[in-house]
């Protein structure tokens, strides 16, 4: 796959969780066509990433780096924020300094979750499922102070990235629904000019509808 794609950075794909106690089924991750791309191929999201600061794409088991690439995120600073979810900043460190990626299509990976893995194990149950709105905050703090490292790193004008919202989105060859709403959000509601942010959502609505091959 890097081979086809010289300019990607990292490949994730699906997984297929399973506890400890179930028998591992290889099916899927045979039949996950590895050498098929989903949509969005070789997306760059940097502004998004910065202003929504979500979880990107996969945990680590799923992902796979270029070397050149991971290491324009590493080292990582404030490593007692990542003790949980130390996914969270290489996925976002990687949107955040451009790295571009591609999906795999289907799960190629098996993903078992143990049932001591007191933050793990409640995903596989709904009714175990609780929201922790204090490790949320903390998580959101983290990312944010991490976000805001990157950044300087990177010697990104910010005051930019809202007037280029819409030139991000319109990079996106094919954007889904869930594109078009996140960065039409950020376009509306961006502290700039009414006149320069009007534009932005006008360009970012005319692509959607008009010239993007979006997924309907």
């Amino acid at each position: 796959m890097y081979g086809k794609h010289p300019n990607c950075g990292y490949i994730y794909s699906d997984r297929k969780k399973f506890k400890d106690d179930e028998a591992i089924d290889f099916k899927d991750a045979e039949n996950s066509s590895r050498g098929e791309c989903s949509s969005n191929v070789l997306k760059s999201t940097i502004i998004q990433t910065y202003y929504l600061k979500l979880f990107q794409h996969a945990p680590t088991s799923a992902i796979s780096f270029r070397r050149k690439y991971l290491e324009t995120i590493l080292p990582v600073p404030y490593l007692e924020d990542w003790r949980i979810r130390a996914d969270d900043c290489l996925t976002c460190g990687a949107a955040l300094t451009g790295i571009q990626r591609i999906k795999l299509r289907g799960n190629a990976i098996n993903y078992r979750i143990h049932s001591n893995n007191n933050f793990a194990y409640q995903l596989l149950d709904a009714k175990k499922r609780k929201k922790d709105y204090g490790k949320e905050y903390k998580r959101r703090v983290a990312l944010n102070r991490f976000a805001a490292l990157i950044c300087k790193r990177m010697g990104y004008d910010l005051l930019l990235f809202l007037e280029i919202i819409k030139d991000e989105f319109r990079a996106i060859d094919q954007p889904s629904w869930r594109d078009f709403w996140t960065y039409l959000s950020i376009a509306f509601w961006s502290d700039i000019p009414f006149i320069r942010r009007a534009r932005n959502v006008y360009l970012v609505v005319e692509y959607m509808f008009f010239r993007g091959n979006s997924i309907k």
